[in-house]
């Protein structure tokens, strides 16, 4: 349960709420979330990307687009370490801390090579492949194809029988959502939740299922990973 895994994760994070707010009923752990992924918790996003991707065959494919957005968010990680390294050149001359700096350069030299680097860049490259074999706007129009297809096979009772049946169908699965939903009316990762990380972090989702180029995304992450794992 992603949700449970979340609420257990951001204890151990800063929680956003000021702890002398008078409002009680306004704390929110799940804003924490971006605490999270401010603390770089590589491990943890891993094992949400991983998970996303298996729910992309029971759950939908906009699960894809979840689970590399997290692997992404590794390979940032790593991107934003290797251009901080920068920052400590002219600190680590100017106190002296030589045997620090030269581990930090050893360290840097082969930053793209630690193993979650490879997990991440292996799981968003899983990604991009799928989004290219199966594209989710192809996708899309061919489910609508087939269903305006059979309909147009029915008779009007039986065509009448069949949408009745399918808003029934949408209107429990909005139900189950809103039972999934936190005290405060709000679900984590939801596309109607209102806290601004995770609203934005949906739409980057949705723009990243939408990749335009996902070969071209794969050919930089394997030269990357040939250029480094020797």
């Amino acid at each position: 349960d992603i949700q449970k895994a979340n609420e257990l994760a951001v204890l151990f994070t800063k929680d956003n709420t000021p702890a002398n707010s008078k409002d009680a009923t306004a704390a929110d752990p799940l804003n924490s979330l971006k605490n999270l992924h401010e603390m770089q918790c590589i491990w943890y996003e891993y094992e949400l990307g991983k998970v996303y991707s298996k729910l992309t065959e029971s759950e939908g494919f906009e699960n894809t687009g979840r689970a590399l957005h997290k692997f992404n968010y590794i390979l940032k990680h790593f991107d934003d370490m290797h251009e901080d390294q920068f920052d400590f050149h002219s600190y680590c001359l100017r106190k002296m801390t030589l045997r620090s700096y030269i581990d930090m350069l050893k360290f840097e030299d082969k930053i793209f090579a630690h193993p979650f680097y490879s997990k991440g860049a292996c799981g968003a490259i899983r990604c991009y492949l799928q989004l290219y074999d199966d594209p989710p706007a192809e996708r899309k129009k061919k489910e609508k194809e087939e269903e305006e297809l059979m309909l147009s096979k029915m008779t009007p009772n039986e065509r009448k029988k069949y949408k009745s049946k399918q808003r029934k169908l949408q209107k429990q699965k909005e139900q189950q959502e809103q039972g999934g939903k936190t005290g405060d009316g709000k679900e984590a990762g939801s596309k109607n939740d209102t806290r601004p990380f995770l609203v934005k972090e949906e739409e980057e989702c949705q723009k990243l299922l939408y990749s335009e180029k996902p070969l071209e995304e794969v050919h930089k992450l394997l030269q990357k990973l040939q250029e480094y794992q020797k």
